[in-house]
């Protein structure tokens, strides 16, 4: 015990450890720790329509393949939150999520176009491709498992950045669930 104010050492030494952990987690900020690289086809396809019914000679369509990245970690280290327990040290982690879903832009190739003067292919049409090209790579990313992988990533870049904080203390990560 420190002699000046009746407090333990070890309370002191456990107090700085988690303002030292507190800071350099906030440092970090956004901390991706997986990417899933996607390359995918989407073929879109429209006729005009009156009344539900196809209209003769107005199909458009096109075909293309593009490549893309999804990336997945931390969004905000910010919102950490860094607890003492005993001679443990209790690390609550903002939940894993995608953070990022980037198109290579460079990457795209058209494999088929079919244009129609009747009912060209519009803007609106690229925007709505790239908004389901997008929601593709999402709904793959999630299926082969990036929020683990990430999460799992993420626990171990984070230990090794608490390694340098020189504590002997047990080091808990838990995560805090999204309200989804």
């Amino acid at each position: 015990k420190n002699k000046k104010n009746n407090i333990p050492e070890f309370e002191h030494e456990i107090d700085n450890t988690v303002d030292i952990i507190k800071e350099q987690l906030k440092f970090t900020s956004e901390l991706n720790t997986a990417n899933y690289l996607y390359t995918g086809v989407l073929t879109k396809a429209d006729s005009k329509k009156i009344k539900g019914w196809k209209i003769p000679l107005t199909e458009k369509s096109f075909i293309i393949q593009y490549d893309g990245i999804v990336k997945a970690g931390i969004k905000n280290l910010t919102d950490v939150d860094v607890l003492k327990d005993e001679n443990k040290i209790i690390i609550k982690l903002p939940d894993i999520e995608i953070t990022a879903i980037e198109i290579d832009n460079n990457s795209f190739r058209k494999l088929d176009e079919t244009n129609n003067i009747f009912n060209p292919i519009s803007i609106d049409d690229l925007n709505d491709a790239q908004k389901e090209l997008k929601d593709n790579m999402y709904n793959q990313a999630l299926e082969k498992g990036i929020l683990d992988m990430a999460r799992n990533n993420a626990e171990t870049v984070i230990l090794g950045i608490i390694k340098g904080t020189k504590n002997d203390h047990e080091i808990i990560i838990e995560w805090q669930k999204n309200n989804d």
